[in-house]
């Protein structure tokens, strides 16, 4: 499955992150899982981001567009920083 176009801004999990199949609104409870801490997730709009949000939609290759706490998610670009400070 290829990300949509919607899924543009890069995270990265801090933690191992449970999540359900589809998106927050309308998910498909019998399928979930969990992602592996450092895993890269795609979300949408910065606008639509809100760590006080219980249930966030993503996209993740190999499994597809999944609802997650974004309370375990860090943009990729934080990291990016950290590792180039001496």
């Amino acid at each position: 499955m290829h990300k949509p176009d919607m899924f543009n801004l890069p995270f990265v999990t801090v933690r191992n992150t449970p999540y359900l199949q589809g998106f927050p609104e309308n998910p498909e409870h019998s399928e979930g899982g969990v992602l592996g801490q450092g895993q890269l997730v795609w979300t949408m709009s910065s606008t639509s981001f809100s760590h006080a949000m219980r249930s966030q939609p993503a996209f993740v290759d190999g499994v597809g567009v999944v609802s997650l706490n974004p309370g375990w998610l860090i943009p990729v670009g934080i990291l990016t920083a950290t590792r180039e400070k001496p």
